[in-house]
């Protein structure tokens, strides 16, 4: 009774203390604090206003058609022609560049023996896409060579104009034109292209770099004074393209491929150009609009917010709808459009403006019905890729039906090594690597070239994949024994057919860091294995 006493007499002694404040209000958002009064960017000297659009590749390294490994299987050049085409109808002059390490795909495009094959074939799509300027990087100094890289610059080979201020030959001399000039819409715009060191002895013995700050700044003294724009552009690392924006004076932009991942735009020193990355492999367009209102005197200002420049677009598109139309809506999108072209013109009066934003080339670019995705016509973007792919195969069968090198092993597949190792292949069969040609069954997949060489066994290989008839797929589907220890044809008889060792650069020509973004040696070899002892768990592919 006196515990009950003394809860009482708490509880009334609380009913009358201050009123305690109610519980929030979960659903109430909290207050923002008031924006800070920020300074006013300067303003040069007015002039005219003109428009341009910057549409940016980089490394796209031999992908010609979109993976469907990765989470998001976006990229390819028929879906960057529907976006470039897209992007053209929205009236703003458009200016496309590749930044370089365009070529080689990696460990499928050996297996085929298709090396030469494929670099044409994406420097003709890379052509066909409308690209007018590429920066060659060292992977494609390894796809093409010295005289691959002369027959491009000259014309011999279908291909967009090469440019690099710091390329040379062992005397010193540049072997391609250090800048290209081009004009839209009025502007004119020097893009000069800045290679990386050379690597690798052989292409060293031909080639060499001259330190590009040095090949910059003096290729930026001849130019003419009458440009719009200077734009650097190469497969750079963050270093590099930091290091350009330090040390060469009287450039605007500085473009480059990504470096560890992919930077926001940035300026390495206030009042230099700005440095703009783009993500590697060609599954996105990295866009660039532009709104020059002043001269060369003013930076490129990220203003105003990317909201107002979507407002923009989508108003313009709205009225030319509206008036190709007849609606009778036009009248007012066209008070809409002039309210939002004043707010530019104030917002843009003595400055350049830019807006940067990264367009993925996903499955909304595919056609909308089966048959708009069959090659119409030989001239088409489609039918290219569909020749090459049809060439793919059937190098590949010339490859399978050849004999190996003297001392080489032939491919002969897993039904030899089971009559062996029949514990092994009942582990292989529980794993991964067994399972790898049913992603190609689901999709619709198994006579595309891109897709089976890095499902299958010995695609192009002596003995191995040849011709995708039925017989030779049962045989030489998913990833089988000799994918990874190589071809095993005579063993156990002869002597000189060993086993290789398995390392992570076995692997990576097929899991790398763009269709296998998770991969991790250890952990996927345990998945794979036959020599697997316990279950491991799944992983993505």
């Amino acid at each position: 009774m006196t515990r009950l006493r003394a809860a009482l007499g708490l509880g009334l002694a609380l009913a009358c203390a201050d009123p305690q404040p109610p519980p929030p209000d979960w659903k109430a958002l909290p207050t923002l604090p008031a924006a800070a009064a920020g300074v006013e960017a300067p303003r040069g000297p007015e002039r005219p206003l003109r428009e341009l659009s910057i549409a940016l590749v980089g490394e796209v390294r031999g992908e010609i058609e979109p993976c469907g490994c990765p989470t998001l299987p976006y990229g390819g050049f028929a879906r960057r022609e529907r976006l470039l085409a897209q992007l053209h109808e929205r009236g703003r002059p458009l200016l496309h560049l590749d930044a370089g390490d365009l070529l080689l795909k990696g460990r499928s495009s050996t297996r085929q023996n298709d090396q030469d094959d494929r670099a044409a074939v994406l420097l003709e799509l890379s052509a066909r896409v409308g690209v007018d300027a590429w920066t060659p990087g060292n992977s494609d100094l390894l796809a093409l060579g010295i005289d691959g890289l002369k027959a491009a610059r000259d014309g011999r080979l279908p291909a967009p104009p090469p440019i690099s201020a710091n390329l040379q030959d062992k005397d010193g001399a540049l072997i391609l034109p250090a800048w290209r000039l081009i004009e839209r819409g009025g502007l004119r715009v020097a893009v000069l292209g800045v290679s990386p060191e050379v690597q690798g002895r052989e292409l060293r013995d031909q080639l060499s770099t001259r330190p590009p700050a040095e090949a910059l700044a003096a290729t930026l003294a001849t130019l003419p004074e009458d440009l719009d724009l200077r734009v650097a552009m190469g497969p750079l690392d963050d270093a590099e393209s930091a290091a350009l924006a330090r040390d060469v004076a009287g450039l605007d932009l500085i473009l480059s491929t990504r470096g560890a991942e992919v930077t926001p735009p940035y300026r390495a020193v206030a009042g230099g150009p700005l440095v703009v990355e783009t993500p590697d492999r060609g599954r996105y367009l990295q866009l660039l609009d532009l709104r020059l209102g002043s001269d060369r005197s003013q930076p490129l200002l990220e203003q105003p917010e990317a909201a107002l420049w979507r407002d923009l677009d989508t108003a313009r598109e709205q009225l030319a709808r509206a008036q190709a139309s007849g609606s009778d809506r036009a009248a007012s999108l066209e008070g809409q459009l002039a309210a939002l072209e004043a707010r530019f013109a104030e917002e843009g009066r003595g400055r350049n403006l830019l807006r940067v934003a990264t367009l993925p080339l996903g499955t909304d670019l595919d056609p909308a019905a089966p048959t708009e995705a069959r090659p119409v016509g030989p001239d088409t973007l489609a039918a290219r890729i569909a020749r090459f792919k049809e060439s793919s195969v059937a190098a590949a069968a010339q490859g399978a039906a050849a004999a190996p090198a003297p001392g080489e092993a032939r491919y002969v597949g897993s039904g030899e090594c089971v009559n062996c190792h029949a514990q092994e292949f009942a582990r292989w069969s529980y794993s991964e690597h067994a399972k790898a040609w049913m992603p190609l069954l689901k999709a619709g997949k198994t006579e595309d070239s891109e897709c089976v060489a890095c499902h299958s066994t010995a695609f192009g290989q002596p003995g191995g994949l040849g011709e995708l008839s039925p017989a030779n797929l049962r045989k030489w589907k998913a990833v089988q024994c000799e994918a990874c220890h190589g071809p095993m044809g005579g063993h156990p008889d002869q002597p000189t057919v060993h086993s290789r060792p398995i390392t992570s650069e076995s692997c990576v020509g097929c899991h790398d860091a763009a269709n296998s973004p998770n991969f991790a040696f250890g952990p996927y070899l345990k998945q794979a294995s036959c020599q697997a002892t316990e279950a491991a768990p799944a992983s993505s592919p």
